[in-house]
Formats: structure tokens, sequence, C-alpha cells
């Protein structure tokens, strides 16, 4: 989807009856809040929280196209994502870049943008729990290509850390402290990476003992099964 600068019908949020307008606010963060338990993700929605409603000017002037999903939108109202993303490991990978490039100028905007993690985000997690036999029959059975897993999701976390950086170094404040936050968002990155290695390190093995349970498990059937046809052959 493109979109200009102007704060066009992308930022409106599914109308609401009898709301005011500070109540929809709170209701679109509690929305974002329930996407994802990511406490990276919440840090980021209370920080957008502090930038100003309006957009600032562009500082060329200059009406930028802009590019995000066309799924990250209060308009979307599918309860999963576009198949493609669940086909094309490219496709996710390009969303994210989408949202992680948009040039944030105002709350509404960057909004729109953490709704759009929120909801990928929240696709990993449905991906990762998908069990074919468990599914309903609302469930779309291409959640298990599993491609938006854990992989994606390590990709989700490390953007969020770079948007943190860049939303915190255009808040109105001074530059000392600007600087500071850059270098404190620096070390969060540093040991965002290493729990990120931690738990893929934690996963793959995992997944090795599992295989070698069950690869000791067949040897072990394939044992017994020999050792009953010999006993059958003495009887």
């Amino acid at each position: 989807m493109e979109v200009s600068d102007d704060e066009d019908e992308v930022l409106k949020k599914v109308p609401q009856a009898n709301l005011s307008s500070d109540e929809e606010e709170d209701l679109a963060i509690v929305i974002q809040l329930s996407l994802s338990t990511l406490s990276s993700y919440h840090h980021l929605l209370a920080t957008v929280q502090k930038l100003a409603e309006t957009q600032t000017t562009d500082p060329k002037g200059k009406a930028r196209k802009q590019h995000l999903p066309g799924w990250s939108s209060w308009t979307w109202s599918e309860e999963y994502l576009p198949q493609n993303m669940h086909y094309d490991i490219q496709a996710s990978f390009t969303a994210l870049k989408e949202l992680e490039n948009y040039i944030i100028r105002s709350r509404g905007w960057s909004m729109i943008v953490v709704l759009g993690l929120g909801l990928l985000l929240h696709e990993c997690r449905h991906t990762q729990e998908y069990e074919a036999d468990e599914a309903g029959d609302d469930v779309p059975e291409y959640l298990g290509t599993f491609i938006l897993g854990i992989q994606v999701g390590e990709k989700i976390e490390e953007a969020i850390t770079r948007i943190q950086a860049k939303v915190e170094a255009i808040l109105p404040d001074d530059y000392e402290k600007q600087m500071s936050v850059t270098k404190e968002v620096h070390m969060r990155c540093l040991e965002n990476k290493r729990q990120v290695k931690e738990r893929r390190e934690a996963e793959q093995a995992r997944v090795a003992a599992e295989k070698k349970a069950a690869e000791e498990a067949w040897m072990a059937e394939e044992a017994r099964v020999a050792e009953e046809k010999r006993v059958a052959k003495v009887a």
C-alpha cells in the first residue's frame, strides 16, 4: 500500500459507537497490547504515545510517498494475514522492511506501524502454535507452512529495537538526553540479540533432543519386535 504523508483514511480506526476520540485511542492501545506479550513491543507502544498527535513538517518540504503493507490498517478485518505471507518468506521480510523504514513524524502514523508489527507477531504466534490435528475448521491450513515462525519472529524483535531508537530520537528532549537514550538503545539491542541467540540455541537443542529421543524410541521398539520374533521362533 502506498501512502502519502497526509493522514488519510488508513489512520481511521474502525468506528465505535458512542466513544469519544480519547476512548477510541484507549481502545486502540488495548487492541494492540493484546496482539503480543513481547516486552519490547509493549515498550515501543508506550513510547509512541509520547509523540505529538499531528505530524511534524517535512524538512524537505515535500509530500513524500511511503509504503506500508495493505493489512497494516485499522480497516483490516480478517483474522489472519494474507496467504502469501505464509508461502513466501520474502513477503514477510518485505512487509517488515516497509514497517521499519516508514518515516514516523506523528503519533497517528506510529500507531499504524506498531499495529503492523503487532499483527505480524500475532501471526507468528498462531503459526508456532498450529497443530493440524487440533485446528478447527475455521483455522486455515496454510498456517502449517511454519514460514512465519521463529526466524521471522526474531527479525521482528530486531526491527522493533531499531524502530524504538528512531522514535526515542524524535521525542521532544535535549541533545544530551537523546545521546543517552541512543546509547541505552544500543545496549538494549545488543542484549536483545544475545537473548535471541540464546532462544534460538535452546530451540535447536530442544529439537535435537526430541529427534534423539524419537530415534532411541524407534530403536527400542525395533529391538522389542525382534526379540518377540526370536522368542516366537524358539517356542
